[in-house]
């Protein structure tokens, strides 16, 4: 996921969307579809494509119809709208014993619903900025003034 993560960085996002799409459904096969790793691969697939502008549910590359990642809801085989695959995201991974809702994966799951919230009308980007102070006082608790997830956190605050 990281080689995922440097071509995001370095503006090749069809690859980087093609690696996440191939790491999440080698994970679920492998872990089941609420697994913390799936679910941080599935966070991550769905900030790409809030990023870029994409739907998600037509991926780039055509994906069988008889895949293994097949399980039931918004994590399985195509995404649909990232918002609502987000939430349900963060649901799981504060749920899921060893994770929780101050997890690191968990904050970053969160804020990026609410980047894509800030994309809304009035109520979701009051929504938006309520999830952002809570992820902005989890974070300061457990991460370093200096943390990228926090420094993402505070410019996307100085948005709403």
């Amino acid at each position: 996921m990281r080689h995922a993560v440097a071509l995001r960085r370095l503006g090749q996002l069809d690859r980087a969307e093609e690696m996440l799409r191939a790491v999440r459904e080698a994970q679920a096969a492998h872990f089941g579809p609420h697994h913390p790793d799936v679910l941080e691969t599935t966070g991550r697939l769905c900030d790409l494509q809030l990023s870029s502008g994409a739907a998600l549910d037509e991926p780039k590359r055509p994906q069988s119809t008889e895949s293994p990642v097949a399980p039931e809801g918004a994590l399985g085989g195509s995404l649909g709208d990232p918002t609502s695959v987000l939430r349900e995201t963060a649901a799981h991974q504060a749920e899921h014993p060893g994770v929780g809702p101050e997890h690191p994966a968990t904050l970053r799951t969160l804020v990026s619903l609410a980047e894509g919230l800030l994309r809304g009308g009035e109520a979701e980007r009051a929504e938006a900025a309520q999830l952002l102070r809570r992820c902005k006082q989890a974070q300061r608790a457990a991460l370093d003034a200096t943390h990228p997830d926090l420094a993402r956190t505070l410019a996307l605050i100085s948005r709403v």
